[in-house]
């Protein structure tokens, strides 16, 4: 019998590839092959993928199915062409995207508010997704109302958001994108207010 573990890496949304180490007993003769099976997770039924040579332990299985999970097993075959027990591989595998988008961005916070301007700041993912953050995408909201407005998309972890208008409380969030998509969103703890009074101190430093 091939030598364990089975075992499945690089795995792909239609793709994966299986190892497994050397016979140690070849019987009356040497190992001449290998012969590799799959099944679908949810159906009983083998089916034969490839033969390859004695040494060779590792194989590449492509045309699997987005979402399915599926398990292998391989046998040695000596001169005599004689077979080996099945090493069957412990649990299935699930064929997906290895890639995910990222987890939200952490701590929002705003650190300054001048005049009619707010200068907001984040801490970046604890997970990429295994692709690096490609921008950061700034919405803002009036609290009284549902829809968000887009500010801006940006590659850094701060932002100046200008001409906030007066008088609103306003609730501001961040997105974080990578190749794959757009994480959950982290929003400031409570809204902000932009008052008339603070706009005029801000103008008055200009005059």
């Amino acid at each position: 019998m091939p030598g364990k573990p089975l075992e499945t890496s690089n795995i792909d949304p239609t793709s994966m590839c299986i190892s497994w180490k050397p016979s140690t007993s070849s019987g009356s003769s040497d190992i001449s092959s290998y012969i590799i099976e799959r099944r679908d997770a949810l159906k009983a039924h083998w089916i034969p993928v490839k033969k390859v040579s004695s040494n060779q332990y590792s194989l590449l299985i492509p045309e699997l199915t987005e979402g399915s999970s599926y398990c292998f097993r391989v046998c040695a075959v000596n001169e005599d062409d004689l077979q080996s027990e099945w090493l069957e591989s412990d649990t299935p595998a699930l064929c997906r995207n290895p890639y995910d988008v990222p987890s939200p961005p952490k701590n929002l916070i705003v650190n300054e508010i001048i005049g009619q301007t707010v200068r907001i700041q984040w801490d970046p993912p604890e997970n990429d997704g295994g692709k690096p953050i490609r921008a950061y995408i700034i919405e803002r909201r009036d609290a009284l109302r549902t829809t968000w407005l887009k500010e801006a998309r940006c590659k850094t972890t701060t932002y100046e958001i200008e001409s906030l208008p007066l008088g609103a409380q306003h609730i501001i969030r961040v997105t974080a994108e990578n190749e794959e998509g757009l994480s959950a969103t982290c929003e400031i703890d409570k809204p902000i207010q932009i008052d008339a009074k603070d706009s005029k101190k801000f103008l008055s430093n200009f005059f």
